[in-house]
């Protein structure tokens, strides 16, 4: 089985079995016939100007994207074993703010990733295309963007991905339309995109929004982590229930969260001197043994299966020089630490940051903004309202 296969292991039942290769194949014919509008549709919005001034607020800001992690198994939510030390620590020394209630709206990454970078928010009318991305925003605004991803490249030969919705980041002219530079090489671990990133750092300006991509937590689990990091063994885990095989994937998940954390480390630590808001999120979770004996992502709607698929790490970290500039921020992260929130909507939040005024902008969507609506329908897969869900 193909790592890919593995990402979208789905159960063969009348709602899944559509992902069996053979009508992937017939899913994949016509949805590049339906993205030829997408695409047409995206050049003309991305182009149309959405900046009417920027106070450039923030010098640097860091989105980090993760990949397939079940916040479950994050020490810094409560796991049983030490998986994020690293992050844990960050947390204690207070300028890790952690929130509690947060979900992503879709277990696929492309859909997560479109519904991220578009201002369109999900329930509302009109469709994801239709709106600019927050990356196109800020290149107009002024701000260098960087997206550097251990996934998505533009030499198809060198792309994880298999799936032609990624055209979104992968078309040429949008690309350019979104980013100040791109990567042309992914890496064997995550750890490599400091490399890309110090490379770009000695050409970067005063005003800069960076984004790391990572290939996280995506399955094949034991190929994300050098074999040093192996500091969980089955001898931690009292599962009598799952098979040896079985077992073994959550050990090598585990393991590949311990490795993430250290990453994420050298990220904080990168940017310690710098007056910078780092903002940690994963594009969706994964299902990974959590009260049951299957993992894998599927489109069922079993409570147990949407938990751990749809509720995911989110923090915001501040660099000291950061927080002792805008405290301001700092206090408003804090205050809003336990509000519901869905990864839809994260575009609002990041132009406040930047100081952008646009007329996409909307205060509800802003998670820090007073006028948050935190109350909105979070819809999953565009069909149903995770709150709903029993």
């Amino acid at each position: 089985m193909s790592e890919l296969d593995i990402e979208e292991k789905y159960n063969i039942n009348k709602l899944t079995g559509f992902y069996l290769p053979i009508y992937r194949l017939a899913y994949s014919i016509s949805e590049y016939n339906s993205m030829k509008k997408v695409i047409k549709t995206l050049r003309k919005t991305l182009k149309q100007p959405s900046v009417e001034s920027c106070e450039f607020i923030s010098p640097d800001i860091v989105l980090i994207i993760g990949e397939s992690y079940n916040r479950s198994h994050s020490q810094l939510y409560g796991y049983s074993l030490p998986t994020t030390p690293y992050q844990y620590m960050l947390h204690k020394t207070g300028r890790l703010v952690s929130f509690s209630d947060v979900i992503s709206s879709w277990n696929i990454t492309c859909e997560s990733f479109e519904n991220m970078l578009s201002l369109h928010a999900v329930g509302d009318k009109g469709n994801w295309y239709d709106f600019p991305f927050f990356t196109t925003i800020f290149k107009q605004a002024g701000y260098n963007v960087y997206f550097l991803s251990n996934q998505f490249v533009m030499n198809p030969s060198k792309s994880f991905s298999a799936f032609i919705e990624d055209i979104f980041i992968n078309d040429k002219e949008i690309s350019q339309l979104q980013f100040s530079y791109r990567n042309e090489n992914i890496h064997q671990y995550d750890i490599g995109l400091l490399d890309d990133y110090h490379e770009r750092e000695k050409t970067s300006s005063s005003h800069n929004l960076w984004i790391f991509h990572t290939m996280g937590l995506h399955a094949k689990f034991s190929e994300r982590y050098p074999s040093k990091w192996k500091k969980f063994t089955l001898a931690d885990y009292n599962r009598p229930d799952l098979s040896k095989e079985d077992l073994e994937e959550l050990v090598d998940y585990d393991n590949a969260i311990l490795y993430n954390d250290y990453f994420l480390y050298c990220i904080v630590n990168t940017f310690k001197d710098k007056e910078a808001v780092i903002i940690f999120l994963s594009d969706h979770g994964e299902r990974v043994f959590d009260n049951s004996i299957e993992f894998g992502r599927n489109l069922s709607w079993n409570k147990n299966d949407i938990k751990q698929q749809f509720e995911i790490p989110f923090w915001f970290y501040f660099t000291e020089a950061y927080r002792e500039k805008h405290p301001e921020i700092y206090k408003k992260v804090l205050s809003v630490k336990d509000k519901r929130y869905m990864t839809d909507i994260i575009s609002h939040t990041l132009i406040y940051l930047a100081g952008i005024s646009s007329k996409y902008y909307q205060s509800q969507y802003d998670i820090l903004n007073p006028a948050y609506n935190q109350k909105r329908k979070r819809i999953i897969r565009n069909q149903r309202e995770y709150e709903t869900i029993n």
